[in-house]
């Protein structure tokens, strides 16, 4: 054995390289998968066509999609096939565009679109699915491939930051409509 080393100590190495095996073993399986899958869900209180207009239209879903600052449609409106729209994006200090297009507009149902950003491609769809009067489940997901080798390995530390902007979004999403007064009266 080795001299001066006690079994408390090699129980530390042990842990800690475990660890960094843990760690290793995540980055390659997220860097060979270039991307992540990610949904977040809530139930508001309000009819999908009082949502719908909150989620297609530019001037009021820049207001609550976290991350994004502003939205220039490009072309068509946001519920036509491949309509197109240039977004803006900041966290933190950093800011970047994008482009988006429009894949899917079913009123008041589903929405998808697919965004190419300088280091991501992103499927985004919302799903509005009227649960009783006054009561939607909103679903957000977001499915997207990561052009930069970095941000692929790095992935496994940022996810949960991924979806809590997900769900940051959708607690936006009610506030928003809630400070414009947008109510929905039961029959």
């Amino acid at each position: 054995m080795l001299k001066g080393w006690t079994t408390y100590h090699l129980s530390i190495v042990a842990v800690f390289m475990a660890l960094m095996a843990y760690l290793g073993i995540n980055a390659l399986v997220m860097r060979s998968s270039g991307g992540y899958e990610i949904s977040s869900e809530a139930i508001l209180p309000y009819d999908a066509d009082q949502l719908w207009m909150w989620v297609t239209e530019n001037d009021r879903r820049s207001k609550w999609q976290v991350g994004m600052y502003d939205l220039s449609r490009l072309s068509g409106e946001p519920v036509e096939l491949e309509s197109s729209r240039m977004l803006f994006f900041q966290s933190g200090p950093d800011k970047w565009s994008g482009v988006e297009f429009t894949l899917e507009a079913t009123a008041p149902v589903k929405w998808v679109s697919r965004q190419e950003l300088p280091t991501t491609f992103r499927i985004y769809s919302i799903s509005l699915m009227q649960q009783s009067q006054c009561q939607t489940k909103v679903i957000v997901h977001e499915r997207a491939e990561l052009y930069d080798f970095t941000e692929r390995f790095w992935l496994f530390w940022t996810k949960r930051e991924h979806s809590e902007r997900l769900d940051y979004s959708l607690r936006q999403l009610e506030t928003w409509m809630g400070h414009r007064g947008e109510t929905c009266e039961k029959n």
